[in-house]
Formats: structure tokens, C-alpha cells, sequence
């Protein structure tokens, strides 16, 4: 992704927009940082993803494109 621009932030986590450069696709990535402990993703992560997954095709509700992770965070792709 290309062209990180910070949109907003909230408790959990930073909302950007972003190109992707595979499609050029403008996209919102979700940012939630990963504790630096061994507990895994967040369980308010894992609820989201699975909420969004659910309601997918639903002209009311964002849609989520993607799920990426590195060691320090977790990254939800949105339209």
C-alpha cells in the first residue's frame, strides 16, 4: 500500500487511506496493534473480522477486502 494517510483514530485503532499497489484501488486500512505479549489477536479483532465477514454484501455496512498482519500489528483492508 502506497500513500499512508492517517483519516482517524478511536481506542483500539488508526484508520488510514491508502492505494493499493497491486490494483490501485483506493482502500481504508484499519490498523489494531498487536500486544507484545503471546496472547494472539485480540479478541475485539477477531469479533470485528467475524461481524464484517457475516454482514458482507450489505449496501449499509463497510466491506472488508482483506485481512494482513505482521508481528506488530493487524491491518483490516476496507472499501
Amino acid at each position: 500500500f502506497v500513500g499512508l494517510r492517517q483519516q482517524g483514530c478511536g481506542t483500539y485503532a488508526l484508520v488510514f487511506r491508502a492505494r493499493s499497489r497491486v490494483s490501485g484501488k483506493l482502500v481504508a486500512l484499519k490498523r489494531m496493534k498487536l500486544d507484545s505479549q503471546e496472547e494472539g489477536v485480540p479478541t475485539t479483532a477477531l469479533r470485528e473480522v467475524s461481524l464484517l465477514r457475516q454482514l458482507a454484501g450489505s449496501p449499509h455496512i463497510v466491506q472488508l477486502e482483506d485481512v494482513v498482519w505482521d508481528q506488530r500489528s493487524l491491518y483490516l483492508v476496507m472499501e
